[in-house]
Parts: C-alpha cells; sequence; structure tokens
C-alpha cells in the first residue's frame, strides 16, 4: 500500500520535467520541519505548477497555511532564477522553462490526516493569493489504494475514533499494510450494514478496539462483534484480535466469556508497539 510520501514522489505526468528542492522551516513551538518542493515543467501545455511534500507536524494546518501564503509565492516568484531548462519540438522549435507560464496550480501532499472543513479554509486561502490549491493526505492516499484487498477490518466505537482507530489505521498503512478502515473505506451512499458484512468477511481478520465505549454501545460496535465472532463460529477459525483500552478482564468477560482468555494487545503500550504486532500478524 503506497503512502501519501510515495505518491508525491510519482505523481508527475511522465512528459514533464521536475526540479526540487528542500527548504528547512523552524514553526512558532520550535518544531524545526523539512518540507520538500518540486516544480513541474510541462513544455507541451506550456505550462509549469508547484508540488509539495509536508511531513508529519503538530500543527499540520499551520504549516500548510505558511506554505501556501509565503513559500509557495516565494518559489513562484523566482521560478525563472531556480529553473533553467529547455526543450526541444523538432529542429526548429525550442521552448526555455522562461517561456512557460506559472498556472498557479498548486498540489500539496501532507503526510497528515486533514478534516474536509480545514481543506476548505486552505483552499480558500490559496485563493486570495491566487492558487488553485489540491490537497492530497492520508485519506487521499487510503482511497487511491482502495483497490488493494484489506488485511483487516478496525471495529471500534466511534468515540474511540480520535484517540484510537484513526491513528492505528494511519500507522498500519504507513506500515504499508492496508485495513478497513470506516472513514476511508465507506463511500457516499453505500448501504451502511452491507458495506462492513461485506468487509468483516473479506478482510483475514477483524481488530476490535475494546474500550469502555465499545462494550457499553449496542448499536453497530454490537452489530460488528456479532458477524466477526459468528465467521469465526463458521470459519471454525479465529478472526479477532483484540486490542484492550481501559478495560479488565472481568469487562471482557461479563461482555463476551469465550473472548477473556483470548491473548490482547494493550493500546497503552503505545501506537507503535500495538500495530508492530498486528503487522506481523497480519503479513504472515
Amino acid at each position: 500500500m503506497a503512502t501519501i510520501r510515495e505518491y508525491f514522489e510519482r505523481d508527475a505526468p511522465s512528459h514533464t520535467m521536475g526540479a526540487r528542492r528542500s527548504h528547512e522551516i523552524t514553526t512558532p513551538q520550535g518544531e524545526t520541519i523539512v518540507v520538500e518542493s518540486r516544480v513541474q515543467l510541462d513544455f507541451f501545455a506550456g505550462a509549469k505548477y508547484v508540488f509539495f511534500f509536508l511531513p508529519g507536524s503538530k500543527n499540520s494546518i499551520g504549516l500548510a497555511s505558511y506554505v501556501i501564503s509565503s513559500l509557495c509565492l516565494n518559489i513562484a516568484n523566482d521560478l525563472d532564477n531556480q529553473i533553467e531548462a529547455s526543450y526541444t519540438f523538432n529542429e526548429d522549435i525550442a521552448i526555455s522553462s522562461s517561456d512557460l507560464l506559472f498556472t498557479g496550480r498548486m498540489f500539496l501532499y501532507i503526510d497528515s490526516l486533514i478534516e474536509p472543513a480545514q481543506k476548505t479554509a486552505l483552499v480558500e486561502l490559496a485563493a486570495q493569493h491566487g492558487l488553485a490549491l489540491k490537497i492530497r493526505d492520508n485519506a487521499y492516499a487510503f482511497i487511491r489504494t482502495s483497490n488493494e484487498t484489506p488485511r483487516a477490518f478496525i471495529s471500534h466505537d466511534s468515540r474511540d475514533k480520535e484517540a484510537i482507530a484513526r491513528p492505528l489505521a494511519l500507522k498500519l498503512s504507513s506500515l504499508l499494510c492496508p485495513v478497513w478502515y470506516d472513514e476511508f473505506s465507506l463511500i457516499a451512499g453505500a448501504r451502511l450494514r452491507e458495506s462492513i458484512e461485506k468487509g468483516i468477511r473479506e478482510c483475514r481478520k477483524c481488530i476490535v478496539i475494546l474500550s469502555p465505549n465499545f462494550l457499553r454501545n449496542e448499536r453497530w460496535s454490537k452489530v460488528e462483534f456479532n458477524s466477526a465472532f459468528t465467521r469465526e463460529i463458521v470459519e471454525c477459525q479465529d478472526v479477532i484480535l483484540p486490542i484492550w483500552s481501559g478495560i479488565t478482564v472481568k469487562d471482557v468477560y461479563d461482555y463476551c466469556p469465550s473472548l477473556a482468555d483470548r491473548l490482547a494487545l494493550n493500546w497503552e503500550d503505545g501506537v507503535d508497539n500495538v500495530a508492530g504486532k498486528l503487522y506481523r500478524v497480519l503479513t504472515l
């Protein structure tokens, strides 16, 4: 499964030429970040446009705003001084990079998950500076690779999405281990129950995030658990990979006695540790 960094590297038409630079930025919080830019030259279209890659940051939105408002404009204003290239179509016609028009097109690849409202605000900010912005974040990477068969279904209570489910899904994705995760796997207009049951049925495993929220949920979380547990009975194999967060053995026993003796991962060990152990199981 490709990462957003890989898409930054590969997303350029084969007939264009690219010139790259690195920019070291220090944020107001004292964080030093290296942002990469690539000016793409399209001699056939007579145009040039700019790509940026932003690594994960404590303040991805602030960093993106700076790149839009300052860094991109500085690069755009100095394109001819940065790049000297030419292309000859035939013996009589040669075009220099200085003849190409900067279209204002800007592609921002962000190694983070940007909320829709935040994307809208960034696009509007870019428009104020005469830039046509396209944002490609980790959700974009998930969608691009949706044709890959997910290795696991992530079942969770929606109240655990921010703290557990999303960080776990993104970490597994960064390890090139695709997962079925609702924010990226469900499409508008899809029948919810059918989509979820199809995901549980087709994935090799079902990661179940057992938390106080999950155990109290009598709606979708219960439906997902019952579907995964039924599949274990039908296929006579272990499908569920439990992760415990803030619960005890008794809590699990009261919810499902047969699950209490299943070796579980503990979320308190950290996302890197948990994802690493899941990766080893899911890629066997």
